[in-house]
């Protein structure tokens, strides 16, 4: 009964998941027209195909073909609150390809909003991430453990996590694959995990200052240092150029949770990387009304190494509050891509 419970908890993330880039796609969907369209074919990231499909430890089981994907947590309970003893108790990663094609994924862990190792449930093998390959009509049950190094207080803790398809395309390719990549690159789920303490988490992040207020709606991050001024955001459709080894400014845009503070939280080639030296961005807006959003600039350090590389952002709404419906849907994202060269 309970897994049942869970599945259809799962399902109906999913679909809050596409109604939500569905109303996105009506804001934006004039600005990326406008935007300058690239044929450039982006070699594909050879660090990010599967190639672990026969894992023992990861059980595959057949599902109804109905459409979409769901990702989830086994373990939890009502808007995902997950009990439990210790951050080191078994969680089971549920995710479904009820589509009909066969999808690559990665999966990626946030404790307190910064990435963590984990171990498969049987395995020795510490891991930052998990590339999985799911065949359409079938969904993964994936037991996992958080590091021992985890400690708990007095406190709840916030975990995050993402199950990302086609990690090693870039969407910089304009192709019809890279833009879906571009309205929805994955499935992203907050949870609370209490173990018998109702006390907020202490951040150790102070708010971050944001530049000023302006009219729009969602969550964006690109190079314009302001909104367009029409009630809409800006969106990269090509790679954004930075140099080799330099700190690149970005701006970030949000209004989508009227919920108090929350954090953005920044991967570049699917490893967080800090913001402005932070290891996430926490904002606390200045308002709460649906039609005035945030916004501000923070730098991230570009790789060494030239080459394409993904960049995504997820914003977690009211990061110090018990969970609820609101932050327990699917999070939003921003997916695109950088191109590094040498100067």
């Amino acid at each position: 009964m309970k897994l049942e419970m869970n599945k259809k908890r799962i399902v109906l993330i999913l679909i809050m998941s596409l109604i939500f880039f569905i109303v996105i796609k009506y804001f934006v969907f004039q600005n990326i027209l406008s935007l300058p369209q690239t044929k450039q074919e982006i070699p594909i990231n050879q660090n990010r195909i599967v190639t672990e499909t026969n894992n023992e430890k990861i059980m595959f089981s057949p599902i109804e073909l109905t459409g979409g994907m769901g990702f989830g947590i086994l373990e939890q309970g009502n808007h995902g609150l997950i009990q439990s003893q210790t951050p080191q108790d078994t969680l089971t990663l549920n995710i479904t390809n009820a589509d009909y094609e066969s999808l690559n994924f990665i999966l990626k862990i946030f404790y307190n909003f910064e990435e963590v190792e984990f171990q498969i449930q049987g395995e020795d093998q510490k891991r930052t991430e998990i590339l999985l390959y799911l065949e359409g009509g079938y969904e993964a049950f994936i037991p996992i453990h958080l590091p021992e190094t985890l400690d708990i207080d007095d406190s709840f803790s916030r975990l995050t996590v993402g199950a990302f398809w086609f990690p090693e395309y870039a969407v910089g390719n304009w192709s019809e694959l890279s833009k879906n990549l571009f309205w929805n690159t994955g499935t992203i789920v907050n949870y609370e995990v209490n173990y018998g303490f109702d006390n907020p988490p202490t951040l150790s992040v102070t708010p971050f200052e944001i530049i000023t207020e302006s009219s729009f709606g969602g969550f964006a991050i690109h190079s314009n240092p302001a909104p367009p001024g029409d009630g809409s955001l800006w969106h990269f459709s090509t790679p954004h150029i930075v140099s080799s080894g330099e700190d690149f400014e970005l701006t970030f845009f949000a209004n989508s949770h009227p919920l108090g503070d929350y954090v953005i939280i920044s991967m570049l080639d699917w490893h967080q990387v800090s913001m402005s030296g932070k290891p996430f961005l926490w904002i606390t807006p200045e308002h709460n009304a649906n039609n005035i959003g945030q916004y501000g600039t923070f730098t991230v350090t570009a790789p060494e190494e030239s080459g394409f590389y993904e960049f995504v952002a997820i914003l977690i709404p009211t990061p110090t509050l018990q969970t609820s419906q609101a932050s327990h849907i699917p999070l939003e994202q921003v997916r695109f891509t950088i191109e590094v060269v040498e100067d």
